[in-house]
């Protein structure tokens, strides 16, 4: 039997945004019930509560730039793409909007990135860039992404990219610096098992694996384009492929090795010294990304089977965020989640999903009901007693293929988080939507 599990409705946070007329309508499709009828204002409800297991109401998919309300919480929900004529969109560790809010870069799942007007959803263009180049907005400029070009045969530069008038511009060639403590270095780029966290938020320190001539990793490198110089380096443990992983944290402070087949460890980026050993998994995280607790210390928050934790970078002092596990313990929530909003210390973004066995399993990974459930914003903090979970909507996806976990993307202010989700009960096509808080929330 399943256990039952039952959300506990404590009290709730209001608040009012607007939105330009712009953003209500598109090719003739409006908001339905009280969106259009107040003119572009969204009555917004967060509902305080905690983690339940329970079937997404049924519903139909949105019209594309339409703003619904969420049918059991009431938050106001966007779609944002129409890819099916393309391709899906993909999860993605990093923020989608640009510094101004005016665009969107969305990943595809072929792995190229495209970009978006914000208010017109209309496409602007591809970027010509994909997965291994790391693409990542400009944090103050507004049109421009900052990419790494490291492709075999190369030269190895770090680059900028003006989206709208397509220019590129060189920020550093580090070709030399490279080869000079790698001198068979054939090519870089982001580690796999890193995407989307391998840049300080700044976008001048890099974690990048060195690859030679045939595809064998040398090892690791922290770049940092402020200074043109290589301030540390990580030999290739010999052990693993694939499974190890570098990784930057925001504040550039930090290099967290992950490896998957023996002991991750935390480091300190400008020399590579060691800080601690951090966790042995036996098997990869299902999910992880950086955060920042109340104090305002960098933690990595990662999930294993049984428990969503939160685990400070100087010292190791460790928060239980979430039990996992459910019905009776012999199966697991499976969970995604994002700590990108910086700006807000000691919160989360979190997409619960319910898995039919664990989350390694092929039913949690392709399965077509495994995706479906909700996303939150999780307060981290020691005691389950004190912790706050905000409920914010339901997420389909129904596409039975791994592309469509729901990963969430917070913004960095947490007033703003993006999904992939199929919208309705029966849609097939995995597009980008958008959920407003309320100002003041959390």
């Amino acid at each position: 039997m399943r256990a039952a599990l039952v959300l506990i409705l404590a009290s709730t946070i209001a608040g009012c945004w607007s939105f330009d007329p712009a953003l209500l309508a598109r090719d003739g499709g409006t908001s339905d019930g009280s969106d259009a009828q107040t003119a572009g204002t969204c009555d917004v409800t967060l509902q305080e509560g905690d983690i339940a297991i329970a079937e997404p109401p049924l519903a139909s998919m949105p019209a594309l730039g339409a703003i619904t309300n969420d049918p059991t919480w009431g938050t106001c929900v966007r779609r944002l793409t129409d890819l099916e004529g393309d391709a899906s969109a993909t999860p993605s560790h990093r923020v989608v909007e640009n510094a101004d809010r005016t665009l969107l870069m969305v990943q595809t799942d072929g792995y190229e990135w495209i970009v978006y007007e914000a208010d017109t959803l209309e496409r602007v263009g591809g970027l010509g860039l994909h997965t291994t180049e790391e693409p990542y907005w400009h944090p103050t400029s507004p049109n421009v992404v900052r990419h790494l070009d490291g492709a075999t045969g190369e030269p190895f530069v770090l680059r900028e990219l003006d989206v709208l008038r397509e220019i590129t511009t060189d920020v550093w060639d580090f070709t030399g610096a490279l080869r000079a403590v790698f001198p068979d270095a054939a090519a870089v780029r982001p580690s796999f098992g890193a995407l989307g966290r391998t840049a300080s938020t700044d976008l001048a320190r890099w974690a990048v694996e060195v690859i030679d001539a045939s595809d064998a990793r040398l090892g690791f490198a922290i770049l940092d384009a402020s200074t043109q110089t290589i301030v540390s380096t990580f030999a290739d443990p010999g052990t693993s492929t694939s499974r190890v992983a570098l990784a930057l944290s925001p504040s550039g402070e930090h290099a967290l090795r992950v490896d998957c087949d023996g002991a991750s460890t935390v480091h300190r980026a400008s020399d590579a010294s060691l800080v601690r050993t951090f966790a042995t998994f036996e098997d990869c995280p299902q999910d992880w990304d950086f955060a920042h607790l109340h104090d305002g210390r960098e933690a990595v928050l990662y999930a294993t089977l049984d428990w969503l934790r939160a685990q400070a970078l100087d010292d190791g002092s460790e928060i239980d965020v979430l039990d996992l596990t459910w019905d009776d313990g012999e199966k697991s929530i499976g969970v995604r989640v994002s700590g990108t909003g910086h700006a807000r210390p000691g919160w989360a973004a979190i997409s619960v999903f319910r898995c039919q066995t664990d989350w390694r399993s092929v039913d949690c990974a392709t399965g077509t009901r495994a995706h479906q459930d909700r996303l939150v914003l999780m307060e981290l903090l020691p005691e389950r007693g004190e912790r706050r979970v905000l409920n914010l909507a339901w997420h389909r996806a129904t596409y039975d293929d791994s592309q469509s976990v729901p990963v969430p993307s917070a913004s960095r202010a947490l007033d703003r988080v993006h999904f992939v989700s199929t919208g309705g009960a029966s849609g097939s096509a995995v597009d980008l939507y958008e959920i407003r808080l309320p100002p003041g929330a959390p």
